[in-house]
């Protein structure tokens, strides 16, 4: 597992900790957004990166049996989205790091998805 944070704070976790405990009502609609996100996931291959996976309410759209690392800034965001994370048929990891100070090698990811827009 890679040492992501190191040395280094990550920019707004604070902020994103806090709103994990009104994102599900507020952000993760399904109704709106759902099958958008089936589409965009269906196109995941290899191994993937997903940045901001936050509570993990887009876990459910993740194709079956890939190999997913899932980051977040916020460790409340990564605490929630680890309950749904046991769900997933596949591998799925979940790390705290900053998108704009990613510690993995370039060539690390065949797959980068976001659905935060």
């Amino acid at each position: 597992q890679p040492k992501c944070l190191g040395g280094s704070k990550p920019a707004m976790p604070g902020i994103w900790d806090l709103r994990a405990r009104s994102y599900d009502r507020l952000e993760a609609s399904e109704l709106r957004r759902g099958p958008a996100k089936a589409r965009l996931f269906r196109e995941i291959s290899g191994k993937a990166l997903f940045l901001a996976v936050g509570t993990g309410v887009d876990i459910r759209h993740f194709p079956r049996g890939s190999n997913i690392v899932a980051i977040d800034i916020s460790a409340e965001m990564l605490r929630r989205a680890s309950n749904r994370s046991q769900d997933y048929d596949g591998i799925l990891r979940l790390i705290r790091t900053d998108a704009m100070a990613l510690c993995f090698r370039d060539d690390a990811f065949d797959t980068v998805v976001t659905s935060c827009t």
